[in-house]
């Protein structure tokens, strides 16, 4: 039960739930872990008690994290092993903004939400659509698919994170 993923995310163009289903992809079928998506939008927070591992995502617009996102942060983690991505249509693919995007939503959001240390964090770029048509995307899914490897290789070990000042 420890290795069940849970997928958490908030988006509202496509391109976080994207990202999510091919992490959920490359999780199943190179890792073969159990792994189960959420849309926090539509469905609401789920049960974490059947799940040892919890990646929550969210767009980012006007530089705030999608509040359905920011109330899933809330729930109690300990003793589960988190990750966080944000799609961040301007900052999340460009070199420059990038070390930004990283401290504001992903750094202070977890120093802010968590009460565990995330065992990944990552910003990819995002998608943008004007009167429901697609007009500007920028996700790098090569980027997307070596996280989601990376991310494999930390969600399957058997080593559960210690709390936030805690140590194992």
């Amino acid at each position: 039960m420890t290795e069940k993923v849970l997928i958490a995310f908030a988006s509202k163009f496509g391109a976080t739930q994207d990202t999510a289903q091919q992490i959920a992809q490359t999780l199943r079928n190179e890792y073969t872990l159990s792994v189960d998506l959420v849309d926090l939008n539509r469905e609401g927070h789920p049960d974490l008690s059947n799940y040892g591992n919890v990646v929550v995502a969210s767009g980012v617009r006007m530089g705030k994290w999608y509040k359905e996102a920011l109330e899933f942060l809330k729930s109690n983690f300990e003793g589960k092993k988190v990750a966080l991505f944000v799609s961040a249509m301007y900052q999340g693919e460009n070199p420059k903004t990038y070390p930004n995007a990283v401290q504001k939503y992903l750094k202070e959001i977890a120093k802010q939400h968590l009460k565990v240390e995330p065992v990944a964090m990552e910003v990819f770029g995002g998608r943008m659509k004007f009167a429901g048509r697609i007009t500007s995307e920028n996700r790098d899914l090569k980027r997307v698919d070596a996280w989601a490897q990376s991310l494999g290789e930390k969600l399957s070990s058997q080593r559960l994170v210690a709390p936030i000042g805690g140590g194992l």
